[in-house]
């Protein structure tokens, strides 16, 4: 998986396990993401970009439609969000991304 880093570091920071069922992975992403992003119609599209580019089924999210199939879009958008979500996240503490044997 290409973001298989991102997906790793998101699981860690919302608590989804490999054992959960898709559904129980989606509410945590939705619950964790939602936190930062907030509970509006933007936010929830966000989480669900987000939630889509980390491998997650969100394909039946109607904030989908026109971008599902147009990956290149999806993952511009969800580059954007990623910055503007550890933006967020360094306004109420320090963050420290380390990513061990990237390549």
């Amino acid at each position: 998986m290409r973001f298989s880093i991102l997906r790793d570091l998101f699981a860690f920071c919302f608590q989804v396990l490999d054992n959960d069922s898709g559904e129980q992975a989606r509410q945590k992403i939705e619950i964790g993401s939602c936190e930062v992003f907030g509970e509006d119609e933007e936010g929830v599209m966000r989480t669900h970009i987000l939630g889509q580019l980390l491998g997650h089924d969100f394909s039946a999210s109607s904030h989908l439609k026109g971008v599902l199939n147009d990956v290149e879009q999806l993952q511009n958008r969800d580059l954007i969000y990623l910055i503007q979500d550890f933006k967020i996240l360094s306004q109420d503490m320090p963050v420290v991304i380390f990513l061990e044997d990237i390549h």
